[in-house]
């Protein structure tokens, strides 16, 4: 063992030198700022977020809009917030997203809306953006084509020219109309009287026309001479000349026609609702059936009529139309493909829900194959596809977009542009009730048929609330879709109203 000797000076020097050394560590760790020349470490400073709203946009009403903006921050997740500071209001959807979408209001003229982008990560005091976007008016005009005081009722355009058949409180009338402003060409739009006619209450449709290989004709529902309700036919003769026929016999009642219109079919079809007992089915009031005009007396059945189950619809260029089965079973609600001609049938659907007017037409977008929609639960439209196999599928569910408080869809129909785009018109109402005793308040509206945030809608007519529209007729003008429709006055009198709506013909 080897062992040291330590004198004083040595021992006092090491005890200086450890003195020195804790000293000098014990500040550097524990700084008091106490002025002894330690340096201070730096505290961690939390900067506040970045915010941008955006660049402003312009957008046309009725359009789908979304906001853009960015936030920044290294040291937090900040929440963020969308509020609207200026303008009509609209609904923001998902509004602490960075993309919030609304849909552009209705506007006369340019109206700037206001928007806020908020972030605020819980430590500094919040920040700020804001972006405007300038709304423009889409250009919709409406025009009244009706003299005052006098009401037309559920126009339809004629399939192979400018011409509408339509009807007054107890008579058929047709007008040609000017497709360029879809104007009445004559001052009263009633160039040649058809025939008379009974109620839109008792009938449920207006006049409509039929189309096969050997011209067209105007079917309407007119008193038999039992006092029953039946069909009258009036075939065109040229120059603006009529046979009109009562078409269907006498005894039982039949209502709600539609005509095929077919121009390779050597006769027409109707299709339509006939009052009879139905078995087994105990809230039926009848039966939904069709003809062939050339055997009038041939009712052939398809299906019970059932509240909530009614609607059939004609696929134009063909003998084939859609319905709803109302028969109890699997098969009950679901939409059934009928052929007049051969008498085939079959269910082409099976998701839940009561599909009510179901209406067929070939689809460009689909490649020309038969698609079908039908409004389901009274608030959604449906679109289902033919590929194919047994069953269509469904490959869209339209709802009514965010800026109407209407969500009751009635009346729906197809539409299909001279450019090759479909389009739906409908009626969008404030409840489920009858058009003509129960709604009080209804829109106009044209959707595109994609399904998503960007989908096409756009409404026709005024912003006037408490007003009743309907029977939406859309056709290809020479420079824009015409829109027709009814519009109910207090009054009594229903008005007849061209919509120019500014989609591409």
């Amino acid at each position: 063992m080897v062992h040291f000797k330590m004198n004083v000076t040595t021992r006092n020097l090491m005890a200086t030198s450890m003195a020195a050394l804790i000293f000098t560590l014990i500040p550097a760790c524990n700084d008091t700022n106490d002025g002894t020349g330690a340096q201070p470490i730096p505290p961690i400073t939390n900067l506040p977020p970045t915010v941008s709203a955006g660049v402003d946009q312009e957008a046309t009403e009725g359009s789908r809009v979304t906001l853009s903006g960015t936030v920044t921050d290294p040291e937090d997740m900040p929440s963020v917030t969308w509020t609207q500071l200026d303008g009509i209001q609209v609904e923001l959807l998902d509004p602490t997203s960075l993309t919030p979408a609304f849909d552009a209001p209705q506007v006369l003229e340019a109206e700037v809306l206001q928007f806020q982008l908020t972030a605020d990560d819980g430590t500094n005091a919040s920040v700020s953006d804001t972006v405007q976007v300038t709304v423009q008016d889409n250009g919709v005009t409406v025009d009244r084509l009706n003299p005052d005081g006098e009401s037309y009722i559920d126009p339809e355009i004629h399939p192979l020219r400018g011409e509408l058949v339509y009807q007054t409180f107890g008579e058929v009338w047709v007008g040609a109309v000017d497709l360029a402003d879809g104007q009445f060409v004559s001052a009263t739009g009633k160039d040649t009287f058809i025939g008379d006619t009974i109620s839109l209450t008792e009938s449920k449709n207006g006049p409509e026309y039929g189309l096969d290989s050997g011209g067209v004709a105007i079917f309407y529902n007119s008193t038999g001479s039992d006092g029953s309700l039946q069909f009258s036919r009036a075939a065109e003769l040229g120059g603006g000349q009529y046979d009109v026929q009562q078409l269907t016999p006498d005894g039982i009642d039949r209502i709600n026609q539609l005509a095929s219109q077919d121009e390779t079919s050597d006769t027409t079809y109707l299709v339509y609702a006939r009052d009879a007992n139905v078995p087994g089915v105990a809230d039926a009031t009848g039966y939904i059936a069709y003809l062939d005009e050339n055997a009038p007396d041939d009712d052939q059945d398809v299906t019970a009529v059932r509240p909530g189950f009614a609607g059939f619809r004609w696929l134009r260029g063909s003998t084939q139309f859609t319905t709803t089965a109302a028969e109890d079973g699997p098969d009950e609600g679901q939409i059934k493909l009928v052929d007049a001609a051969t008498g085939e049938e079959r269910v082409i659907t099976n998701d839940p829900g009561v599909k009510f007017d179901p209406y067929p037409w070939y689809a460009p977008e689909f490649d020309g194959a038969i698609a079908v929609q039908a409004t389901v639960n009274q608030t959604d439209i449906a679109i289902y596809v033919d590929r194919g196999t047994e069953l269509f599928e469904r490959v869209a569910l339209l709802s009514p977009p965010n800026s109407t408080i209407l969500e009751y869809v009635q009346s729906a129909e197809p539409f299909v542009s001279s450019e090759g785009v479909s389009y739906i018109s409908l009626t969008l109402k404030d409840n489920p009730g009858s058009i003509f005793t129960d709604v009080s308040e209804s829109e106009i509206w044209i959707y595109g048929i994609e399904d998503g945030a960007d989908r096409f809608t756009l409404k026709c007519g005024d912003d006037i609330l408490g007003k009743v529209r309907h029977e939406a007729e859309m056709v290809s003008g020479e420079n824009q879709v015409l829109v027709y429709y009814n519009e109910f006055q207090p009054s009594g009198v229903i008005d007849l109203i061209v919509c120019q709506s500014g989609i591409a013909p």
